[in-house]
């Protein structure tokens, strides 16, 4: 185990993270609490905690942001995870309990980028990219429970919104938003939930929820 950084980063968990566990994971229950968002330091300065309990994790962090925060925790085998924040300033919380979860962090540009991702379960992976724009902020909040689960989220803009959560097995998510004040909430439940490939141009609001699946059955 490993820990590094301000103190005050201590308190900063991820809230519970996710009651369910992965091996409980089953269609039709609700989605996944959602993970706690780190906030941005207000002056400059920068900040990691990491901590990690298991076998053959890894995390990578490269913060050259002048306002940087960084929180990982890892709790199990051979979970990677990478994080990099350059730009102007940037927020990171990210857990992930099981096996063989990997998660990759971009964020950068002129504005403010903040992210919670959270994966429970075996196998899953994440995918962010955030660039923002100046005087404008992007925010993410993504929630995975069960295994083999995807997501794939670009933000490239100013002040867009993503909500990502999923619950069961091998369900994937790709979304970009680029532009400014795009809104998307989407929720999966249930096994093989098909990939939407959702787009935002600017402006839009998009509400999902699927359940059921076997998509790839």
């Amino acid at each position: 185990m490993g820990k590094f950084g301000m103190a005050a980063l201590l308190a900063l968990a991820l809230a519970g993270a996710m009651a369910a566990q992965a091996s409980e994971a089953q269609p039709g229950i609700p989605a996944p609490s959602l993970p706690y968002m780190l906030e941005v330091p207000a002056s400059n300065g920068r900040s990691v905690y990491i901590e990690q309990v298991g076998s053959y994790n890894r995390v990578t962090a490269v913060q050259s942001a002048p306002r940087a925060a960084a929180r990982i925790a890892q709790d199990g085998a051979r979970n990677i995870a990478h994080v990099e924040q350059r730009g102007e300033a940037a927020a990171a919380a990210v857990t992930q309990r099981g096996d063989d979860n990997a998660a990759r962090v971009t964020q950068q540009g002129a504005g403010q980028n903040m992210l919670a991702l959270a994966q429970i379960g075996h196998g899953n992976s994440a995918v962010v990219q955030q660039r923002a724009v100046a005087a404008s902020s992007n925010q993410a909040t993504i929630a995975q429970t069960g295994n083999g689960n995807q997501v794939a989220l670009t933000q490239d803009g100013g002040d867009n919104q993503a909500t990502l959560a999923q619950t069961g097995d091998n369900n994937a998510m790709t979304a970009s938003q680029t532009g400014a004040g795009n809104q998307l909430t989407w929720t999966q439940e249930g096994n093989y939930n098909a990939d939407l490939g959702v787009q935002q141009q600017g402006g839009s609001a998009i509400a999902i929820h699927q359940s059921g699946g076997a998509g790839g059955k």
